[in-house]
Parts: C-alpha cells; structure tokens; sequence
C-alpha cells in the first residue's frame, strides 16, 4: 500500500469513527429517555396491577363472607321460611329486649348444624332394634318378650330417640308434617300465619296434638326445634347464629373478654366493688376474623 492510499485510509477510518462517536452520542439520550418512559410505564402497570389484587382479595373475601354467613347448606328454599319463622316465633324481636331470633341468624346456625355431625346423628347409637316408648305391653324384641311394655320416656331425652332416620330427615319430616297440620287446621302455611295463629300452631305441637305427626311426633319435633333456635340464639357467632352478638349483649355475656380492655385481670373483676360491663367478644374476635 502507498504511503498516499494509507493516509487516505486512515483518514477515511477516522472519519468512519467520528461519525460513529457522534451518532452514539445522539441515540445514547434517545435510548435512556425511551428507557425510562417503558420503565416508568412498567411500574405504572405493576401498581395498577397490585390494587387489582388487593380488590380481587377483597371481593374473594366477601363472597367467602357471604357464603359463610348467607348460603345455605342443608335446608332447601321452601323449608327455610318455615324454620326462620318458628325461629322468629319462639324468639321474637320488640322494642325493648332488641333483635330476636330472625336478626340473629338461628336459621343459618340450625342449617350448619345439620349439614354437620349433627344432622347425621354423628355422635349417637343408630343400631336397631327402635322401639317407641310408652307402649303397653306386651311387647317383644327379638326373643324377649317384656310383659309391661316399654318405659315412658320424656321428649328430649336421649333414648327417646327411637326413630331409625338421621336428624337432618328428622327435620325434613317435621317440617312437612306442620305444613300439613298448619294448613289443614289453620287454613295456611306455618310462615303465611299471623302472629297469634304461629304461636297457637307451636302450642297445638308441644302439646302434641297434631295427629298427622307419624314420626317424629309433633311434642318431639317442635320440642328440638326449641332446643336448637336457643343454641343458635345463644352460641358463639363463629357456628353461624347470635350475629352481632345479640344475645350476649342481651344477658349481659362477655364471651371470650376477660377484662383486658379495662386494664384488669379476671381475679381483680371479681374483686371489684363496682359494676363492669364488659364488651362482649366472640371467638372469632381473638381469631382475628371478625363478624
């Protein structure tokens, strides 16, 4: 190569380089502002998309709400006005006592319990033979004969339970069989009724009037029927009843509140001269999960 061609080389390679150098610097702030623009777009997005989140927890814990407190689990739309009104009957609501049975969800503990261990008679001796008490004698169980019957048992005692179905088919039964009678006796449905006929109807049951109860009778439907609006009415709102505790607030109950919002410990409550109400708070509460 001629020392003239090499000079005409490197000036053009030189030129070559400048003309790179100042292109770089050019597109070098062109590329960082784009940069940053997507950047600042990105975290845009990803802060949009986290409230979505937070919403969608949200919503994921209403519906969880409403499913626990709202949906229904054993008992079918024509039974639960029937239940709620014997509910609300048993225990009403009025001016100076507060919310009754109806407010405080019993309808809801009751279905719960027996969509459970309850409704399937989970904790009870289900093995035949069932023998109805009360019955004169003779009668006979298996190779025994019992000369004077069988003994008289009171409603609602455990071995009165003298039926080879679960609760929850119990349950299904008595609530028919009191449409039948309310309707037949009183011209209506039980939950259709006045106020005054819905009382009458639960006192013709408890006692025992109704003939149309062919098992269970009408004394020992309408008797666990009581039985289970109190628990609802009474029990911890974590099963589905009592909501806002009513009923505590009603009696005065402070549930799982041993004293810590006045500053004292249960020993220095029951020393006190004073009277102290305490708020009442339900295992839920100390759970963190509210009602």
């Amino acid at each position: 190569m001629s020392s003239k061609s090499r000079r005409d080389f490197i000036k053009i390679g030189a030129a070559a380089v400048g003309g790179a150098a100042v292109a770089s610097a050019v597109e070098i702030p062109l590329l960082t502002s784009q940069t940053q623009q997507k950047a600042d777009e990105l975290q845009q997005k990803d802060a949009q998309l986290q409230q979505k989140d937070q919403q969608i927890t949200q919503l994921q814990g209403q519906v969880n709400d409403s499913s626990r407190l709202t949906g229904f689990l054993s008992l079918n739309p024509s039974e639960r006005p029937v239940v709620e009104a014997m509910a609300e009957t048993m225990v009403p609501s009025d001016a100076e006592t507060g919310p009754g049975a109806k407010e405080a969800g019993v309808v809801y503990f009751i279905d719960r319990q027996l969509a459970g261990s309850y409704g399937k008679n989970g904790n009870m001796y289900m093995q035949g033979p069932f023998i109805k008490p009360g019955l004169t004698g003779p009668v006979t169980v298996g190779s025994v004969t019992y000369s004077k019957g069988s003994p008289v048992i009171r409603v609602n005692a455990g071995a009165r339970y003298q039926h080879a179905f679960s609760l929850r088919e119990f349950w299904r039964r008595g609530i028919q069989f009191l449409q039948d009678y309310s309707k037949s006796a009183y011209g209506a449905v039980f939950e259709s009724l006045s106020a005054d006929k819905k009382i009458q109807v639960l006192q013709d049951l408890f006692d025992n009037k109704p003939t149309n109860f062919t098992g269970p009778t009408a004394a020992e439907f309408v008797s666990e029927v009581h039985d289970m609006v109190m628990g609802g009415f009474f029990a911890d709102p974590l099963y589905g009843g009592n909501r806002g505790l009513v009923s505590w607030k009603l009696a005065g109950f402070n549930g799982t509140n041993m004293g810590s919002e006045v500053g004292k410990t249960t020993k220095e409550i029951m020393r006190m001269t004073s009277h102290v109400r305490l708020t009442p708070q339900s295992l839920t509460d100390i759970q963190g999960g509210g009602m």
